[in-house]
C-alpha cells in the first residue's frame, strides 16, 4: 500500500517510514545508545577480531588507499587486512588499528570523541584528556586514549570538509606505548580523498 492508502476494511494506513527511521528514531536516546553500543563493541571486540583475521601486504613507506577514500603511508612492521570489506585493519604486536573512512557528520570532533571516551570510562578504563593534532595534510583532529589493567585503547578523529575519519587502536597495555607511537605516525600521514555523506 502507498502512503495513506485505504486498507481492505476502509481504514487509512499511517504513512510508511523509511528503514532508517524505523531502526534509529531521531531525535532519541535509543539512537545514541546504538552508537555507544557500536563503539563499545569495537573497543572491546577488536582484540578478539585480530586473532581471527589474516594479514596482508601493503606498499611500505608509500601512500596507498587503505580504506575507501582514505590514504595513509605505513612503515614496515604492520600487517594489513581489508578482506572483510567492512573493517580495514592493521595489526602489530598484538594490537589492532581499525580505519573508518570519512563520513559526513553534524557533530563536532569533540562530540564524536566523547562517545569513545564514555565507552572507555564505562569499561573502567583510565582515560586521558583529549589532545589536538594536525595531520601532514593540514587536517585538524583530536585523540584520546585509555588504559585498563591489561588493555589499552586510543581513538583519533580527523576532520575534513564536513566529514570525519576515525582510527581506533586497541591492544595489550604492556606493549601499548610502542604501538601507540607507530599508530600515531600512521594517522599523521592520513589524507582524506573522499567524504561519504
Amino acid at each position: 500500500m502507498g502512503d495513506n492508502a485505504a486498507a481492505p476494511d476502509g481504514s487509512t494506513a499511517p504513512p510508511a517510514r523509511s528503514l532508517a527511521e524505523r531502526l534509529v528514531p531521531a531525535p532519541s536516546w535509543p539512537g545514541a545508545l546504538l552508537v555507544l553500543a557500536l563503539s563499545l563493541g569495537l573497543i572491546l571486540g577488536l582484540p578478539a577480531l585480530a586473532t581471527t583475521m589474516h594479514g596482508g601486504g601493503y606498499p611500505a613507506d608509500e601512500p596507498f588507499e587503505a580504506a575507501p577514500g582514505l590514504q595513509v603511508t605505513v612503515a614496515e612492521g604492520w600487517e594489513y587486512d581489508d578482506s572483510s570489506g567492512i573493517f580495514y585493519t592493521f595489526t602489530r604486536a598484538g594490537a589492532t588499528l581499525v580505519l573508518v573512512p570519512a563520513v559526513g557528520s553534524d557533530q563536532s570532533v569533540e562530540e564524536a570523541l566523547q562517545v569513545s571516551t564514555d565507552a572507555l570510562e564505562q569499561s573502567s578504563y583510565l582515560v586521558t584528556d583529549p589532545q589536538t593534532f594536525t595531520t601532514d595534510a593540514g587536517d585538524s583532529g583530536m585523540v584520546v586514549s585509555g588504559h585498563s589493567d591489561t588493555e589499552a585503547s586510543a581513538t583519533w578523529i580527523i576532520e575534513h570538509d564536513g566529514g570525519q575519519a576515525t582510527f581506533l587502536l586497541t591492544g595489550p597495555d604492556s606493549t601499548f606505548s610502542e604501538t601507540y607511537e607507530a599508530a600515531d605516525a600512521l594517522v599523521q600521514t592520513a589524507v582524506v580523498l573522499e567524504v561519504t555523506e
